[in-house]
């Protein structure tokens, strides 16, 4: 497992970095519904995670140590 860089950081980088992307298009955009439809896929990735994490920690010798190591899933100091 890598703990060097972004994956020192978070343990999910590409998921953060399209929660951004969607943010920021629909910022860019500024639209209204684009913004609050920006919520259903933030919900999917989350979700994503959850059952990511749960198969991960089942199937990989080592993520426990990797997870106390690197704490936040998706955003450094909050979740």
């Amino acid at each position: 497992m890598i703990d060097t860089g972004v994956y020192g950081v978070v343990r999910h980088p590409m998921y953060a970095g399209a929660i951004l992307v969607m943010v920021g298009m629909s910022l860019w955009l500024e639209s209204v519904a684009a913004s609050l439809l920006t919520i259903v896929p933030m919900t999917i990735l989350v979700v994503r995670i959850q059952f990511e994490e749960q198969f991960l920690r089942q199937e990989l010798k080592g993520y426990d140590s990797y997870t106390e190591k690197v704490r936040y899933k998706l955003l450094p100091y909050f979740w």
